[in-house]
């Protein structure tokens, strides 16, 4: 399949209501970090792509026609040039409320997952997806130094720029999620669908759904 939708979002910028939004659109397969905790032997992939800058996108997206969330934005360069018709949306938020949530969600749960006993984390089947979490989101990332908030938010606008100055214009929403349905589906060309807006994956929401991924329930992908 061909992705035809990225966004380049950071996590806690309202990815998980993009892809509900866009499920509702019609690109009913869109990659979500979810779906790779469902599926933690992808992680292979995602290390070839990070680290190679090439992966086997056809293992890897097998039926997905669009991507939000780590890791895919993480990878955006690679994905514009497999995929340089797509279309790419940049989810942003409010500095000082997006440190907070992150803080206490991602951050907070990957720093708990790798206090636990040794042989609790070396038996967790999604022990790879956090170790990628910590690696690739919180250690290159971030350069490690994630809590020094001032530095954390000055690499998020460095990269947002970034993403701005990479990513040709017309191919590039800016998009906050509270501006709802008007701006997205003008920018997908399609029609403003007479549903309520999918807001998702609120900090309770979260905090529920890492809960359930520890006591080794599957979580729902749609």
């Amino acid at each position: 399949m061909t992705l035809k939708v990225i966004g380049t979002g950071l996590p806690r910028t309202g990815t998980a209501s993009l892809k509900g939004a866009l499920q509702m659109l019609g690109y009913d397969k869109t990659y979500h970090m979810d779906n790779l905790l469902n599926n933690p032997a992808q992680v292979v992939y995602w290390e070839q792509l990070f680290d190679q800058g090439e992966t086997d996108y056809e293992a890897l997206f097998d039926g997905f026609v669009a991507s939000t969330d780590f890791p895919g934005f993480f990878a955006y360069r690679a994905l514009l040039r497999k995929y340089p018709q797509a279309k790419f949306i940049l989810t942003v938020r409010d500095p000082e409320t997006w440190y907070e949530s992150i803080n206490n969600t991602v951050y907070q749960a990957v720093t708990a997952f790798f206090q636990q006993d040794e042989q609790v984390i070396h038996n967790s089947k999604v022990t790879p997806v956090f170790r990628l979490l910590d690696n690739h989101l919180f250690k290159a990332f971030f350069a490690g130094t994630f809590p020094d908030k001032a530095r954390t938010l000055a690499i998020v606008e460095s990269y947002q720029q970034e993403v701005i100055d990479t990513i040709p214009a017309d191919q590039l929403l800016i998009y906050e999620i509270a501006d709802g349905w008007d701006p997205l589906c003008a920018f997908l060309d399609c029609p403003v669908p007479d549903l309520e807006f999918p807001f998702k994956n609120k900090r309770g929401d979260f905090n529920a759904m890492i809960a359930k991924m520890l006591s080794g329930q599957k979580l729902e992908v749609k």
